[in-house]
């Protein structure tokens, strides 16, 4: 039995397997019930064919006279065949991922009277708590499911492992019937344990509820009881995967509705980064504070010098006064500047409100919208789209309409073109800006990070970000920035010495920390760049410093007993194990001297549009590579074939 109905097993004229699912007046109280899982019904069907990861609904029918309708839908993956007799599907006999799965007789002639549905159920019961690898596939199957449920104004109401089946390996949501629109009228439906503290039927609940199933994917435990937190100590093969995914998981499950997933789009992204071998705890701390796209450990701390620049010296964005014709609008914009300059969460959410609020009450103002980009760096899983990459171009074309020849739009677009590996178009951009507002920090910012990166041009980058810090000198980020360029001749004495100029502006960031291990990673002075690597993680909000202490521990005497060598092998089969990130692989391998697998992994991440590519020029760890035909072709790829770089 289903909810409110009987689920059949049936076989068609052309002997295609279905489930078809009856749903009797007489199991409800009253006829709003029933009319209310006909109509969820209704709107569902439609959307059925559209993705994979819901069931598809193939036909529906309805019996007035017999007070009855049904729907006819694709079958469930069969578990281990049933000994006894059953023509009819119990829902509660339930089953997920396994490696085989058993077969159906499709053979037209005979009665099917041992089949049951794979449910998620059925796997957690006979199997536990399931690999990292199968928890992310279902994550992500069951977060897009909801992703597009939610995106036409239903919810599902009452997620948990019996109510998803696998068909054809691929997890989906079943008891469809219980799917219903945000807006109607809310009945108590659900499953205790899986149910919010604020109760069922809205996205947010769902979310709430497919985070509780994941629990127990992850810990095998029933939702009711208790397990302790995942430990971030890097000891096991898989344990910073398993962290991570424990992150999602305690965003999601959050008894304070505001601090979960505010989307079914938020939650998958985070899922992705996890399935791409990316930290989440990393994303949301760079996000947050200074939105610096660096790896964690010591040769793959790389940072994104194009995005800090978009964030520093806020507090001064333009030396001229906002134009706005609304005081409250001005009032609200140069408040969320205040905020947005906290490098805090609730800061960044309370700008984007203030910045909201000021474009309603002021349309034409420029410096707001522009201000939203900047928002957008933090925190990109906002409105309008919830997505970073949507909503930059909701502001670049926002800001194309208001003011097409303003330094604003200009900055805004060049960053896409940015993101887009459209350099050279991304040059001319950020050219028009600065003609039109030669004061606008940010462009200098943007040109002198592209100049370095696309042209090498370490001369006109120092330019750059002199002409910003006379703009603010106070502000941390470009002050570390001006060590780059040092950085990139190799001078790394000079490097470090402005580096730690950073530090002492802003001490209690991780950036200052990573770019100086860096530099003394390229001067081989390992021991000095381990420090410096193990300061800039324990810096990182929500850092486990035990677990850091342990694994550069084990560095450190990898490096003591084999050399650094030795210690970049120990680094590489941890990262292989751990994290398969294909450009920091790459620099390991690159340490090691081993061209083909360097070359295979830069080829993967040039596929991936990896966003650490642009940093093949800055990168010391190439320097060997670059008369190798090879890094030549992958240069001129990237549009960087005709760069001289001039070096000490």
């Amino acid at each position: 039995m289903g909810s409110y109905g009987e689920v059949w097993l049936a076989r068609s004229a052309l002997g295609s397997l279905r489930a078809v699912k009856v749903v009797y007046r007489k199991s409800f109280d009253h006829d709003r019930p029933y009319e209310r899982e006909f109509g969820g019904l209704k709107q569902f069907e439609p959307l059925s064919h559209a993705r994979e990861s819901q069931v598809d609904i193939f036909h529906v029918g309805r019996n007035e006279a017999a007070g009855f309708f049904y729907y006819i839908m694709e079958l469930a993956d069969p578990a281990v065949p049933l000994s006894s007799d059953q023509s009819l599907i119990n829902s509660d006999q339930s089953s997920v991922i396994s490696n085989r799965s058993a077969r159906l007789n499709t053979d037209h002639s005979s009665l099917m009277t041992d089949y049951s549905p794979r449910t998620l159920k059925h796997d957690l019961r006979t199997r536990g708590a399931l690999p990292i690898t199968e928890r992310v596939q279902i994550a992500l199957s069951l977060t897009r499911a909801l992703e597009h449920l939610h995106s036409h104004g239903l919810v599902h109401r009452d997620i948990k492992p019996s109510n998803i089946i696998f068909v054809k390996g691929v997890p989906k949501l079943a008891d469809i019937g219980l799917v219903t629109s945000v807006d109607a009228t809310r009945s108590f439906v659900g499953t205790d344990g899986y149910i919010p503290p604020e109760g069922p039927g809205t996205a947010q609940g769902d979310l709430y509820s497919l985070g509780k199933v994941l629990y127990e994917c992850a810990t095998g435990k029933d939702r009711l009881e208790h397990a302790p937190r995942f430990q971030s100590t890097a000891l096991s093969r898989t344990a910073r995967r398993v962290a991570e995914f424990n992150e999602i998981l305690t965003k999601a499950c959050d008894a304070d509705p505001r601090q979960r997933f505010q989307t079914a789009a938020a939650m998958r992204a985070e899922i992705d980064l996890l399935q791409a071998g990316e930290s989440i705890k990393r994303k949301r701390t760079c996000g947050r504070r200074w939105k610096l796209a660096k790896n964690t450990c010591l040769v793959a701390s790389v940072v994104i010098l194009i995005s800090a620049s978009a964030v520093f010296a806020v507090r001064e964005l333009n030396r001229n006064r906002p134009l706005s014709s609304n005081p409250e609008a001005l009032k609200l914009y140069q408040q969320a500047v205040y905020m947005l300059n906290r490098f805090t969460l609730d800061g960044h959410l309370q700008a984007y409100t203030n910045l909201t609020e000021a474009v309603r009450l002021d349309p034409q103002f420029v410096d707001a919208y522009y201000m939203l980009f900047e928002v957008y760096f933090a925190d990109g899983q906002l409105p309008p789209h919830n997505d970073t990459m949507a909503n930059f171009r909701w502001v670049v074309d926002s800001l194309r309409a208001l003011a097409p020849d303003s330094a604003q739009y200009h900055t805004a677009n060049a960053w896409i073109k940015y993101k887009e590996w459209r350099f050279e178009e991304e040059i001319a951009e950020l050219k028009l800006a600065l003609r039109a507002n030669p004061k606008f920090l940010r462009a200098h910012g943007f040109y002198g990070g592209i100049m370095l990166r696309a042209r090498g041009d370490a001369e006109t980058a120092l330019r750059e970000f002199r002409a910003a810090e006379q703009i603010d000198p106070r502000d941390s980020i470009i002050q570390m920035h001006l060590g780059t360029p040092y950085y990139f001749r190799r001078e790394f004495v000079k490097a470090i010495e402005q580096y730690q100029k950073a530090l002492v502006l802003e001490p209690r960031t991780s950036g200052p920390h990573g770019w100086i291990a860096r530099a003394y990673e390229a001067d081989q002075q390992y021991d000095k760049a381990l420090a410096e690597y193990e300061a800039d993680e324990k810096l990182t909000p929500g850092a486990n410093p035990a677990g850091i202490e342990t694994r550069y521990k084990r560095w450190r005497s990898a490096l003591s007993e084999k050399g650094p060598r030795g210690m970049f092998q120990v680094m590489l089969d941890e990262w292989r194990r751990d994290w398969p990130d294909p450009y920091a692989l790459a620099r390991l391998w690159a340490r090691l001297g081993n061209t083909n697998e360097v070359f295979v992994l830069l080829e993967k991440a040039y596929r991936e549009h990896h966003g650490n590519m642009p940093e093949l020029l800055l990168d010391d760890c190439w320097d060997p590579l670059r008369d190798d035909p090879r890094f030549k072709e992958l240069l001129d790829r990237m549009g960087f074939s005709k760069v001289s770089p001039s070096r000490k």
